[in-house]
């Protein structure tokens, strides 16, 4: 779930996870390679 966030900050939950994941930039550009990793550790760690 997309909580919004600050300028190009998004902030996304999941009931599952203990903080949120948030990711800077505009819609349609490409997200930066450490965020897609903390991402990526997020839904693994989800799916726990």
């Amino acid at each position: 779930m997309n909580r919004g966030g600050k300028g190009s900050h998004r902030n996304f939950v999941h009931p599952s996870l203990k903080k949120p994941i948030t990711v800077s930039g505009n819609d349609s550009e490409d997200v930066k390679h450490y965020q897609e990793k903390a991402v990526q550790a997020a839904i693994k760690e989800a799916q726990k």
